[in-house]
């Protein structure tokens, strides 16, 4: 898998009180790296950690830990910043 940096929009909301003078809300603009599981039509998704070899035994442990999915229609740009380190 490929290493990338991914630039895109998030949403963002308040939980606190106010009256008619809502704030001028935009887009948060997020930065996330990751190693470059998926890339569709319909999102990238990105994961942190992978687990190297098999699993000790008796062990539940998943191949990959950390997953962000992002929705494609939120991504700015993606940036490679390089392959895979390691087998």
């Amino acid at each position: 898998m490929e290493i990338v940096e991914v630039e895109w929009e998030d949403s963002q909301t308040t939980h606190d009180w106010h009256g008619e003078d809502v704030p001028a809300w935009k887009p948060a603009v997020v930065r996330s790296v990751g190693y470059l599981q998926r890339d569709d039509d319909s999102a990238v998704v990105l994961v942190a950690e992978q687990t190297i070899g098999e699993p000790a035994p008796g062990t539940a442990v998943a191949r990959y830990g950390c997953t962000t999915a992002i929705p494609r229609s939120a991504v700015r740009k993606m940036t490679k910043l390089g392959p895979k380190r390691g087998k």
